[in-house]
C-alpha cells in the first residue's frame, strides 16, 4: 500500500494534531495487525496504553490567572498541581 496522506493511516487525523484527532491505525494499512502478537504497531498496539490516561505527573489540577496585569505590570496567578504515580 502506497500511502501519501494521514487520512490513509489513521482513522480520524483531523489534518494534524489536535486534542480530537483519532490515531488509531485503520485496518488494512501498514502498521494494522502488523505487530509481532498480531496487533497494531505503535502505541495502540498491545496492552498498557489508554487514551483517557493521564500523564504521571505533575498535572494542573486548577489554576487562576487573572484577566490583566497590575499597575507595575505583574499578573497574579494562582496553580495547584498534583503528582499522580
Amino acid at each position: 500500500m502506497n500511502v501519501t496522506k494521514w487520512d490513509d493511516l489513521f482513522i480520524d487525523p483531523k489534518n494534524g494534531i489536535s486534542v480530537t484527532s483519532n490515531f488509531h491505525l485503520k485496518s488494512g494499512s501498514p502498521g494494522s495487525n502488523a505487530g509481532t502478537d498480531g496487533k497494531d504497531v505503535g502505541i495502540y498496539g498491545g496492552i498498557g496504553f489508554k487514551d483517557s490516561a493521564l500523564p504521571p505527573g505533575p498535572r494542573i489540577v486548577t489554576s487562576k490567572i487573572a484577566d490583566q496585569t497590575d499597575t507595575a505590570g505583574n499578573l497574579s496567578v494562582e496553580i495547584t498541581v498534583s503528582v499522580e504515580q
